[in-house]
C-alpha cells in the first residue's frame, strides 16, 4: 500500500498551523500524518489501556512526557517512539520549527473515528493515580530499526524517497508513505 499524504481526508484541524490525516484506518491498525506549526500544544498526559500509541517523526521535532514523573523525550526525524498500553505520556511541538509525523494506534481502538467524530471517544483515559507503568517500558528508536511489544512488531527502513513500515500483530501490513 503506497499513501499520498496529500490525498487522504483532512480531519482534526483547529487552525492554519494544525493538520491531522487519516492514511490507514484498518482494526488492526489507525494511522495519521500530522503537521504541527511552531509551539503547537498536542496530547495532554493521557493513557491507553488496549493499543499501542506510535509515533514516527518525519521532519522537526516532538517533545513526549513519558511515564509517572513526565521524562522529557526530543524525538527528531527518523525516531520512533512506541508507547504501550498503561504508560503515561503526552506530546507537542515545542520547537521553533514544523513537525510532521506519522501516528500508529494499533490494534486500533477507534482513533480514526473518533477524528472524524463518529464516536464519542476511544481508548485514551486520565493517567492513573499510581502514575501508570515506568517510562523504561516505552521504546525510543532513531533511524532504521524495529521494536517489539509483545504482539506487536513495527519495523522501519528509509530509502530514497520514501519510509517503509511493517507492522505485524499476526498479519502483516506493509506500508510506504512517499
Amino acid at each position: 500500500m503506497t499513501l499520498d499524504p496529500a490525498d487522504a481526508p483532512a480531519v482534526a484541524n483547529r487552525s492554519a498551523t494544525r493538520e491531522i490525516r487519516i492514511l490507514v484506518e484498518d482494526p488492526a491498525l489507525d494511522m495519521t500524518w500530522s503537521r504541527f506549526g511552531p509551539h503547537e500544544p498536542g496530547a495532554e498526559p493521557h493513557v491507553h489501556h488496549e493499543h499501542v500509541d506510535g509515533f514516527y517523526v518525519l521532519e522537526g521535532e516532538l517533545t513526549f512526557a513519558v511515564g509517572p514523573e513526565g521524562e522529557e523525550v526530543h524525538a527528531g526525524p527518523g525516531t520512533t517512539v512506541l508507547v504501550p498500553p498503561g504508560v503515561v505520556h503526552a506530546f507537542d511541538n515545542a520547537s521553533d520549527g514544523t513537525t510532521t509525523w506519522l501516528n500508529f494506534h494499533a490494534p486500533s481502538t477507534g482513533f480514526a473515528a473518533f477524528l472524524r467524530g463518529a464516536r464519542d471517544s476511544f481508548d485514551s483515559t486520565d493517567p492513573p493515580a499510581d502514575g501508570g507503568r515506568p517510562s523504561a517500558d516505552a521504546v525510543v528508536v532513531t533511524g532504521a530499526g524495529g521494536a517489539d511489544l509483545g504482539s506487536l512488531v513495527l519495523e522501519v527502513s528509509d530509502t530514497p524517497g520514501e519510509r517503509n513500515f511493517a507492522l505485524s500483530d499476526g498479519r502483516v501490513l506493509n506500508v510506504i508513505v512517499r
